[in-house]
């Protein structure tokens, strides 16, 4: 389940302004995927922050 999010300060990336996000909680294929990319404990640590949700 994914939950969306309003940004209080819109950004823009590559043109494109965004001005919401949605995050959900992170899963085995996603840690799966950082250790391929030959990411270690912090990084993986660092995406369950950006995915998660309560």
């Amino acid at each position: 389940m994914k939950q969306l999010f309003k940004l209080e300060y819109p950004i823009t990336v590559n043109g494109e302004t965004i001005e919401e996000i949605s995050l959900r909680r992170p899963t085995v294929k996603d840690a799966k995927a950082v250790e391929q990319m030959g990411g270690g404990e912090i990084e993986f640590s660092i995406i369950c922050l950006l995915v998660y949700q309560e």
